[in-house]
Order: structure tokens, then sequence, then C-alpha cells
């Protein structure tokens, strides 16, 4: 391509980064993003890195080339070292004043370099000029000099520094997190690849190693402003469902089924299209009719659900939520059942069926005796008012227990209505729902005792 037209594309494309960039720079500005000032401060440098570039291949006179070439270099000072801040407090590498500590250094060494370079002019210690006679790209062909050499060391120091960081970051993340790095990571290694063609083989063509600094830190502030965090989410966010191992359901505002994880698929038939499938068709299927009032759906209800399976019969807490956005405008419906058979916790996964079976293992080998369907009906007290037994209750008759402590851990009280409105008596919306032995039989019998 000739000379003329390859000007004329690199005008073109810059144009196009540099309206991109400062659109990116903007947002950045005004997002609440903690830290993401710095980008904005990146894509804008990479907009004076781009048009000074563009001007300064164009000079024709020796000080306005040779000043241009000052600023496009002290421009990708700028652009890296902000970058390298972002990325170091965005990603949380590291802690806060180790962060300082590198970003200080980093500006010394950029102020120092680009002083360096912005004096060339005047002294001409850092890079010559040579009038090419041929005028190819440039009126002007470089002589790099040592100080030239150090600001490309510093250029490479940083980059490298970019690139450890976010090797590192990739390494200690889940896989689920990866796409957030791997674009980024691929794209500075071409960019370095490229740049070094550039400085080091004699091309005849425009440096593109430039629009690819400036795309890199545009492309950053996409991922991480706009478009990969909604997909990560997306993924994060299906990876969290199925982890829950609990059934969830999720309707959109429009109350057509939008997703649900693999626990909940014994509750939905199978559809290809799940927009065909509908609250009304779920409440209906599932016999929850008597508990959610389609006509007048509640903001948040929770209560006890059946199912009979080839196990026997499932028995869950169902919670309902309808969510809103800030102007209160609906987002859709969530349904979580949660296994009430052995009260497992949704997220912590408490008391599971293998967390039950270790327990029991573990009583066995303390000669601890398990005594089932036995229940404590009245604590014994000395007259000091200690608790010295319990009284029980058991298929076979009262039994008396004499014990030097007595430990009460029986659950919680979810499932009575009752003592739920004497301790919390403001909450009056809350129903309780609970496992049918959560109804704080041992809080009451403790309180007799002045304990709660």
């Amino acid at each position: 391509m000739e000379a003329s037209a390859q000007l004329t594309v690199f005008s073109a494309a810059t144009a196009l980064f540099s309206c991109a960039l400062l659109i990116f720079a903007l947002l950045s500005f005004a997002s609440k993003k903690p830290h993401s000032k710095w980008l904005g401060v990146s894509c804008s440098a990479a907009v004076v890195v781009l048009l000074s570039y563009l001007e300064s291949i164009n000079a024709a006179g020796y000080f306005k080339a040779s000043l241009l070439s000052s600023v496009y270099f002290s421009g990708i000072d700028v652009m890296l070292v902000t970058l390298l801040i972002y990325l170091m407090y965005s990603k949380k590498v590291m802690e806060p004043q180790r962060c300082r500590n590198i970003a200080i250094s980093s500006f010394v060494l950029a102020a120092i370099d680009c002083a360096s370079l912005l004096l060339n002019p005047f002294t001409g210690h850092a890079l010559g000029y040579v009038l090419d006679e041929q005028v190819g790209i440039s009126h002007w062909a470089y002589e790099p000099y040592l100080a030239y050499d150090a600001h490309l060391l510093f250029c490479y120091a940083v980059v490298a520094s970019i690139l450890a960081l976010l090797v590192y970051k990739t390494l200690k993340t889940p896989a689920v997190y990866h796409p957030r790095y791997f674009p980024i990571i691929a794209m500075i290694v071409v960019i370095v690849l490229v740049n070094a063609v550039f400085l080091y083989l004699p091309f005849e063509i425009i440096d593109i190693s430039v629009l690819l600094y400036a795309f890199c830190a545009g492309f950053i502030c996409l991922n991480d402003t706009l478009l990969q965090e909604r997909m990560l989410r997306r993924r994060v966010g299906d990876k969290v469902l199925d982890s829950l191992k609990q059934p969830v359901v999720f309707f959109d505002n429009e109350c057509q089924l939008c997703f649900h994880n693999v626990d909940a698929d014994f509750m939905l038939p199978a559809h290809d299209n799940p927009g065909i499938y509908t609250l009304e068709d779920f409440v209906e299927n599932n016999g929850l009719g008597r508990d959610i009032k389609l006509r007048r759906l509640p903001q948040a209800h929770s209560f006890r659900w059946s199912i009979e399976s080839s196990g026997g019969q499932r028995r869950y807490r169902c919670d309902f939520h309808t969510l809103r956005d800030p102007k209160r405008r609906v987002i859709g419906y969530l349904f979580v059942f949660i296994d009430i058979s052995l009260e497992v916790d949704v997220l912590t996964g408490f008391q599971t069926k293998e967390a039950l079976a270790r327990g029991i293992k573990a009583l066995e080998k303390r000669n601890v005796e398990l005594m089932l369907e036995t229940k404590a009906t009245e604590l014994i007290g000395d007259e000091s008012r200690n608790v010295i037994g319990a009284v029980a209750s058991t298929t076979d008759g009262e039994i008396r227990i004499k014990a030097k402590a007595v430990v009460l851990c029986t659950g919680g009280y979810a499932n009575n209505t009752d003592l739920i409105r004497r301790i919390h008596p403001k909450n009056d919306l809350f129903n309780g729902a609970g496992a049918p032995g959560s109804t704080g039989d041992a809080m009451l019998l403790a309180s007799e005792f002045g304990a709660c």
C-alpha cells in the first residue's frame, strides 16, 4: 500500500478510535466503580497518543515533528502507568499500601521519563531526527540515543508488570472468572510482538502498534464497564444457582419462565423454549395456588410445600419474593425451595445428611448414647435453680435423667408463630415456615430458669 493510502486509512482509524476512547473515558469518569478514574485517564492519554503520532508523521518542520513525537512518547508513559494503577487496585492483587507504593514509584519514574522526552526538542539528547529526502511515511527518520532506550525499557517494564499482574490474577481465580483476563493477556502479547517488529525491522509502513495500544486501553474499559461484566455475571449466576443444591425458579416481569437451576428440573416440564411456560402454569402444576394468589402476588411470602417422589414425600419451605428495582418496578418473581426434612441451609449446607452421618459416627466412637423419639418436656432444677437434669417422654413412658450439666441444642423456632410474635412483635408480616420440629420447645423450657 502506498504511503498516501496508508496515511488515509490510518487517519480514518485514528478518528474512529479517538471518538470511541473519548466516550469510554467519559463513561469511566462518570462511573461509580472504584478507581475507574484511572481508566478514564488512560483512555484520554490514548487519544493524545493517537493524535500526536498522526501529526508527528505529517509534520514537515523539525521542531514540530520533534515536539509531537515527545508528546506521543510521553502519552504512552501516562497511558501505561495509569492502566497499571487501575488494574492493581481494581483486581485487588495486593494490599492497598503496596499498590500505593508501586503507584507512586511508577509516577515518579514516568515523570522523569516524560521530562526527559519533552526536553528533547531543545537538546536532542534522546532522539535525533534526520530529514528523509524520499519522504516515505514520515518526513523524518529517528536516531535513538541512550535516553530513548531508557524510555523503551521503562515502557516494557510497565507492560511486563501489567501482564504479570493479569496472569497472576488469572491463576488465583476460579475458571468462571477467566474471561475477564484471557482476552487482555492475549492482546498485550500481540501488541508487544507487533511493536518489537516495528522497532527492530525496517518497514516502510505505519506503526500500527500505536493503534493496538489505544485499542487495548479502550477494550479494557469496555470489558470492565459494559460487556464482559454483564456476560460474566450471567455465567457466575448460573454457577451460583447450581451450587445451591436447592430448587430455584425465576419468572420475569411478564410472568414468563426466565431461568431455573438443575435442582428445579423435577418441578418443570422439559421445554426447549422457557418463554412458553408461565408463572400461572408453574403455580397450577405444582399445587401452589393455595399459597400464591396470582391476582394479587405478595411482596414476600414463605410457606410449606410437599411433593410425592420415588423416595417418599419431600417437604420444602418455599420462599417467594417479588423483586423490584429502585423505582419499585417489578423485575420478576423468585421461588426458592429449601428442603426442610433436615432443615438444610440453602447457602451454608449446614446439617446435610452427610454431616449428620458423620456426627452420629463421632458419637458412637465416644460411646455416647443416642436416644431417638425422646422429647424433653421439663428441666429439673435444685434448690438454687441450677439445672441438674431433664424429664423426657418416650414411647414407653416418662423418664427422668440426672446430669452434672444439661446442653440445649434443639434448633430454632421458625415454625412457632406465637413465639415469633413474642420475640419479634414488630414483624407482623412473617409467618412460620420452618421444619415441623422447629417450635422453640427448648427455649420455652429454658425460659422457666431465666435463660431467655
